[in-house]
């Protein structure tokens, strides 16, 4: 799928969405009421399941951005531009994450072309050197938890990893309500966008609404949320 045809479709539009709402979260400066909190939940597990020894990681000067310019690297058959979606640095840590929703990653292996994750792992090395002291975690993040084509430096990871980890926050009572609530629409955001798309996920979904609300003294919290 092209460029031209993912923004037709909207698809494009859909995963800059979600990258714009992980990349404010996960920013601990941002005024969500959460610090580093997110951050924390969602990376903390992805740098033991990497292998890397981590130590002394200040997540709360966390800087983050989104759409990365990673440069340009020659390939077989022309000269790409490479951003990734989101980059993550930290003093002695660097954290690249790239965000597929509807699209796949981008290049045709069988037909002698590189993948779209290797050319950023290229381009990364090429055009940063100044990083290259630093640890590096990748990661791919998709609703179904696919694997990388070809680049297997990319941990996969799914949209239900981050849900599952970053509820678990909400049993913080030292949180903030508007952390809470920030929190929650998140949460709900995530739901019902990139699962959204599964339809055995959308189901059960369904269900669980219709549950709270034909059963409200079991569902009281969650009803008295979504009014």
């Amino acid at each position: 799928m092209n460029g031209r045809t993912a923004d037709l479709l909207g698809v494009r539009t859909r995963e800059i969405r979600y990258t714009q709402l992980l990349r404010y979260f996960f920013d601990p400066n941002e005024l969500h009421g959460l610090g580093s909190k997110v951050l924390l939940a969602v990376l903390e597990p992805e740098w033991r399941r990497s292998g890397h020894r981590f130590n002394n990681i200040e997540w709360h000067k966390a800087k983050v951005e989104a759409e990365f310019n990673l440069g340009s690297v020659n390939t077989e058959k022309r000269t790409i531009g490479c951003a990734v979606d989101l980059f993550l640095q930290f003093s002695d840590y660097v954290v690249m994450i790239e965000n597929k929703i509807n699209s796949s990653e981008s290049g045709i292996i069988s037909s002698g072309e590189t993948s779209q994750l290797k050319r950023y792992s290229t381009a990364f090395v090429r055009n940063f050197p100044e990083f290259l002291n630093k640890k590096v975690l990748k990661i791919y993040l998709t609703p179904d938890r696919r694997s990388p084509k070809e680049d297997t430096e990319w941990l996969p990871l799914a949209y239900s990893d981050i849900i599952i980890r970053t509820s678990k926050l909400l049993s913080d009572d030292s949180m903030s309500k508007i952390g809470r609530h920030n929190l929650c629409c998140f949460l709900w955001d995530l739901i019902t966008g990139p699962l959204y798309l599964d339809n055995l996920v959308r189901e059960d979904l369904k269900k669980l609404i219709s549950d709270a609300i034909e059963n409200t003294e079991k569902h009281i919290r969650l009803k008295r949320w979504c009014s």
